[in-house]
């Protein structure tokens, strides 16, 4: 992707460091107390070696270089393996997405992708409604007549962008394809009831009691 240093920062290497950042973070916040005197301990055993003569200051030192050096092995094949990974996927949902692409809808004369892409996005319009007219009845509670224009405006702008987005014409849809147009759109507004549902005032009063 880009040189930092010298080393070459891949993906695999964004991903580990993203994983061990909140592995780290989620060890820390949960037990804060092992982190602190688990540096307590690292710190007392530099601090014996160096400064008694309990220990050998210099195996101490080819101890610790040792681990940072099989932690960073392990860390750069562990990245080598997540690079690996993400070039398989990407070559599998390559020839997947080339696969569906030669496909053609039933009764059509697009392709499976080009259908499949726009009941994607008939899916993420019906969410993005479903959640803006929830939002817009909230907030205009006790004016009916704003929330009804706001709804309205959001319902007829989604529909003239999945209008044009349409890859087929409406002579040439069957009911096969209107069928699976009105499953996308259910299962958009389903999506977005769930993202800005709210507990009912008898389950909230079930959390509270259980806490």
């Amino acid at each position: 992707m880009f040189e930092l240093g010298g080393m070459t920062v891949t993906w695999g290497t964004l991903v580990l460091v993203a994983l061990l950042t909140a592995g780290i973070a989620w060890f820390a916040w949960r037990g804060p107390y092992a982190v602190v005197a688990l540096g307590a301990l690292i710190g007392g055993i530099h601090a014996v070696a160096y400064w008694t003569e309990y220990l050998d200051a210099a195996a101490v030192a080819d101890v610790r270089g040792t681990v940072a050096g099989l932690a960073v092995e392990a860390f750069l094949v562990a990245a080598a393996g997540l690079d690996t990974l993400f070039a398989a996927t990407g070559t599998a949902i390559g020839w997947l997405l080339d696969w569906l692409a030669g496909i053609s809808m039933p009764a059509a004369s697009v392709s499976v992708l080009e259908f499949g892409s726009f009941l994607l996005a008939v899916t993420l319009a019906g969410a993005l409604v479903c959640a803006s007219l929830v939002r817009i009845v909230r907030w205009a509670e006790g004016t009916p007549i704003g929330a009804w224009l706001a709804g309205l405006g959001v319902v007829f702008g989604a529909s003239g962008v999945l209008w044009t987005w349409l890859p087929i014409g409406i002579g040439e849809m069957a009911a096969l394809h209107a069928l699976l147009i009105a499953v996308a759109l259910v299962a958009g507004i389903g999506v977005g009831a769930l993202a800005v549902r709210t507990p009912t005032p008898a389950l909230q009063r079930q959390l509270r009691t259980h806490r």
